[in-house]
């Protein structure tokens, strides 16, 4: 979310965060939780998101940015994690 607002066209970003650290954060902080508090936190993220990405005009959705050496746009860069969001989701069904 805190990125979102700085995907303009030719912007610069760093390098994608490590996320094995990341995910092991998440982790931790999912421990302190139950899983329908946890569910509930990432289902008002992803809303807030949704809120944000409606804010945008559908000019801006494929202008380039640049994460580290990696070439994206805003449609691109959520496609990628609307798919791993669909991972994660199908890897809880399993369970």
């Amino acid at each position: 979310m805190e990125r979102l607002p700085q995907m303009k066209e030719g912007r610069r970003h760093e390098e994608f965060p490590d996320f094995e650290g990341f995910n092991t954060k998440a982790a931790a902080q999912a421990q302190e939780l139950t899983f329908k508090e946890t569910l509930r936190y990432a289902k008002q993220q992803r809303h807030a998101i949704i809120e944000q990405l409606l804010e945008i005009e559908e000019v801006e959705w494929d202008k380039v940015f640049f994460i580290g050496e990696h070439q994206l746009s805003i449609r691109n860069y959520f496609t990628d994690f609307i798919d791993h969001d669909n991972y994660h989701i199908k890897q809880i069904s399993n369970n």
